[in-house]
């Protein structure tokens, strides 16, 4: 596996946080924008590879991310009508357990997802075009600058190629769009919100442990490489050993 790949698979089911930066027609320099926490999860998803949106005052941006999400660039209309060119640094990547979860301010959304049949051999079971619906994978997103806005429309690709457009009612209850998935036609796609929900479920727990599980042993093996090292080399005096003064 390649170090991409291995960053790229790595950065699942992370929150990414970008400092950001914003460049208004030929200004000479960019001035400092918001900081930008991203996350984004459809049946196990992948790392984002574009995202656009628009919040209820009337704003839009439509942004493309480096590998491993990196970084992005992209461009914001204000509610005012103003363009500019936003670049993000990744500045923090965290686990999504850290994160609330729930409708208020900085939170995790969460949705059970329904995609529309169109025939064929679903799931086992053959089912004619238009038939209904059939159960989908949540859907989990964050999007938030610090600013609180209200979520309206969101369309977004991923690593493995799957697109999404969604609108959101008013309250987030729920949405309605279109999902579409490498070498298949794209699909009627609706959610309906996990509200108030702060515990996690009994797989999505052991999910989470072993994510946090991975982290923590990175941690430690970190840890005893650099206990190595120090021991190794005599305690950082160049590998002499003897040379450790001691004491009177």
């Amino acid at each position: 596996m390649t170090q991409e790949l291995a960053d790229a698979d790595g950065a699942r089911e992370s929150v990414f946080e970008f400092q950001t930066e914003l460049r208004r027609g030929d200004a000479a320099e960019p001035e400092q924008g918001p900081r930008l926490r991203v996350y984004l999860e459809q049946d196990g998803g992948a790392v984002p590879s574009r995202l656009a949106w628009s919040t209820a005052d009337g704003a839009h941006s439509a942004i493309a991310f480096t590998t491993g999400a990196a970084g992005f660039t992209g461009v914001h209309r204000g509610a005012d009508g103003s363009v500019v060119h936003v670049h993000g640094r990744l500045a923090d990547r965290r686990a999504r357990l850290l994160l609330p979860t729930g409708a208020q301010a900085g939170a995790v959304l969460t949705f059970d997802t329904q995609e529309e049949a169109v025939g064929g051999e679903q799931d086992g079971e053959t089912q004619a075009a238009g038939e209904g619906w059939r159960r989908s994978g949540r859907l989990r997103l964050l999007l938030d600058n610090g600013r609180g806005d209200t979520l309206r429309d969101l369309q977004w690709q991923d690593t493995r190629g799957v697109t999404g457009a969604v609108s959101f009612a008013p309250d987030h209850a729920g949405f309605l769009g279109y999902l579409g998935r490498p070498g298949r036609e794209p699909v009627g796609y609706r959610g309906f919100a996990v509200p108030g929900r702060t515990v996690p479920s009994g797989d999505e727990l052991m999910t989470e442990l072993e994510e946090f599980g991975r982290q923590a042993l990175g941690v430690v093996e970190d840890l005893l490489g650099r206990i190595g090292g120090w021991l190794g080399g005599g305690g950082g005096n160049g590998g002499g050993g003897g040379n450790t003064p001691r004491p009177a």
